[in-house]
C-alpha cells in the first residue's frame, strides 16, 4: 500500500519534443495531481445471436492531466514558459541615467533598454528619491533603446544618478515547450514505482484570487503517451523545489489598478484561465498521440466587487475597454506582476442573494489582443 504524503512530480524541459531528458529533473511543489495516460477503448458493435459483446478494442492511450498547487514566486517563475509558449526579456541594467518626472521618463544610452517591451513592467533601485524607484509599467521605448516613458505619474521628482534596472518579462507567445514529467509512489516498505509522460506541453493555467485566502491554481498538460517503470528515469536524482512563501489575496496582494491607476472599487475575487487550446494528433499505427497542436491562446477569467454605485456597471454594459494591473509580493520581496492591457467584459450584473448580505457585481472578463503592446497579457517577475 502507498501514501499520498509519499509520492511526488517532478520535471525536465525537452530539448527535443518527446524524448525524455535523463536528468535535469525538478520537484514540483503541489496540492494534487491527475496525470495519467489516459486510456480509449471501444466496444465492438458485432451483432450476435446470443447477445454477447465479442470485443472491447484499447484504440488510444494518450498523456493528460493537470497539477493542483498554490502559489509562489519561483515555482511560478519556472513553470509560467510553459504555459505561456513563449521565451523571457529580460534587463540587467546599472548605469547613469535621468529621471524627468513630468514626462515619466527615464533615459540613459542608445541601446541601453533595447530588450524592453512596451506593456513590460521594468524594477528601478538606487536612486536618491526613494519614490523614484520601485516596480513602473512602460508605455513607450525609444527606438534606439535609450528611454522608456512610464506610465504617468510614477516618478515623483527630476533626477539624475546611478542606477539598476531591472527586467523580467513575459507575454502569451507561439514557441511550444514541452516537459517530460514523471510520477513517483512509494508505498509502506520503502518500494519505489514510476510513470513517465513525454511531450507534456502546458494546455491551461488558472488562478484563484480570494480575499482571506490562499491563491490557488492548476496547470493542465496534454502529452504524447506514458510509460510505467521500477526505476526512475533520472539516476542523479531529483533537484528541489524552489523555496518561498505561499501567497495570499490578503498580505500578498497589492493594489489593483484599472487604467493605470488604483482602482477606487473594493474587489472581493479574481480569477484567470490562460488556455492554449491544445489538441492530440492521433495516426494510423500509434497508440498514443504522435504530435500536439497548438490553438488560439483564450484568456478569460472573473472579478467580483462590492456594489459601490452604477460607473463598474455601465463599463460593462457599454463594453468597454480596460486595463488590470496587480502584483503579488513574499516577504522576501520577490514579486509576480500581471498585466492585462485590454479587456472587455462578455457579462455581469449586479446580485442581492440574499438578507444580510453584501450587493456584489459579479462580472466575466476576456482579455482580447491590445494594439499598443501587441499582446493580450504580461507578466514580470522580480526576485
Amino acid at each position: 500500500m502507498s501514501d499520498s504524503n509519499l509520492a511526488s512530480l517532478a520535471y525536465s524541459g525537452e530539448t527535443t519534443f518527446g524524448t525524455p531528458p535523463t536528468d535535469g529533473y525538478k520537484l514540483l511543489r503541489m496540492t494534487g495531481e491527475s496525470i495519467i495516460t489516459e486510456k480509449e477503448a471501444i466496444t465492438s458493435d458485432e451483432i450476435r445471436s446470443d447477445r454477447q459483446i465479442p470485443d472491447l478494442a484499447k484504440v488510444h492511450n494518450q498523456a493528460s492531466g493537470s497539477m493542483d498547487f498554490e502559489l509562489s514566486v519561483l515555482q511560478f517563475d519556472d513553470l509560467l514558459q510553459y504555459a505561456m509558449q513563449a521565451d523571457y526579456d529580460t534587463l540587467d541594467f546599472t548605469g547613469a541615467i535621468a529621471v524627468v518626472a513630468s514626462s515619466s521618463t527615464i533615459t540613459g544610452a542608445a541601446g541601453d533598454f533595447s530588450t524592453v517591451k512596451v506593456g513590460s513592467g521594468i524594477k528601478v533601485s538606487g536612486l536618491a528619491d526613494a519614490l523614484n524607484n520601485g516596480i513602473k509599467r512602460v508605455v513607450a521605448v525609444s527606438g534606439d533603446g535609450s528611454e522608456l516613458t512610464c506610465v504617468a505619474g510614477q516618478f515623483n521628482s527630476d533626477e539624475s544618478d546611478t542606477a539598476t534596472i531591472k527586467a523580467k518579462s513575459i507575454r502569451n507567445g507561439v514557441t511550444r515547450k514541452s516537459m517530460t514529467i514523471e510520477k513517483k509512489i512509494v508505498d509502506n516498505t520503502g518500494g519505489e514505482f514510476y510513470q513517465q509522460f513525454s511531450g507534456m506541453v502546458a494546455d491551461t493555467l488558472s488562478l484563484n484570487i480570494e480575499s482571506k485566502a490562499i491563491i490557488t491554481g492548476s496547470l493542465s498538460f496534454l502529452g504524447l503517451t506514458g510509460v510505467k517503470s521500477n526505476t526512475s528515469i533520472d539516476a542523479n536524482g531529483y533537484a528541489n523545489a524552489p523555496i518561498g512563501d505561499i501567497l495570499n489575496g490578503t498580505s500578498n496582494m497589492g493594489t489593483l489598478a484599472v487604467d493605470d491607476a488604483a482602482s477606487t472599487e473594493r474587489f472581493k475575487t479574481l480569477t484567470l484561465e490562460i488556455a492554449n487550446n491544445l489538441r492530440g494528433k492521433d495516426a494510423l499505427s500509434y497508440e498514443g498521440n504522435f504530435d500536439v497542436g497548438m490553438g488560439r491562446c483564450e484568456i478569460t477569467g472573473s472579478l467580483n466587487a462590492y456594489f459601490k454605485n452604477n460607473d463598474f456597471l455601465t463599463k460593462v454594459d457599454d463594453h468597454d475597454d480596460i486595463s488590470i494591473d496587480f502584483t503579488v509580493t513574499d516577504s522576501a520581496g520577490r514579486t509576480i506582476s500581471v498585466y492585462l492591457p485590454r479587456i472587455k467584459f462578455p457579462s455581469g450584473s449586479a446580485s442581492i442573494e440574499g438578507i444580510d448580505s453584501d450587493v456584489m457585481v459579479n462580472t466575466d472578463i476576456q482579455a482580447i489582443l491590445d494594439p499598443v503592446t501587441g499582446t493580450q497579457i504580461v507578466f514580470d517577475i522580480f526576485e
